[in-house]
């Protein structure tokens, strides 16, 4: 597996919408026995949440806990 980890942006360790993204589009080339697994352990986070994400980007409905932190932030400082 040549896929680099994306970097975390926030201190908690939130992956990005976009990150999210990137690590499904990997999960998506996992066909071997055990890859999603290995994935899941490459990017440090349990292979449900990756599923749960995969759910998420079907129904149209992903997101990420940094991008809502970021728009808060934003509007507390205009």
């Amino acid at each position: 597996m040549s896929f680099k980890v994306p970097s975390r942006s926030s201190n908690h360790g939130h992956f990005t919408t976009a990150q999210k993204l990137e690590i499904l589009d990997e999960y998506d080339k996992c066909i071997e026995m055990g890859s999603k697994a290995q994935l899941a352990r490459t990017v440090g986070v349990d292979p449900g949440t990756i599923h749960k994400w995969f759910i998420d980007r079907e129904n149209g409905c992903l997101t990420s806990r940094s991008d809502r932190l970021s728009q808060r932030q934003q509007a507390q400082s205009r």
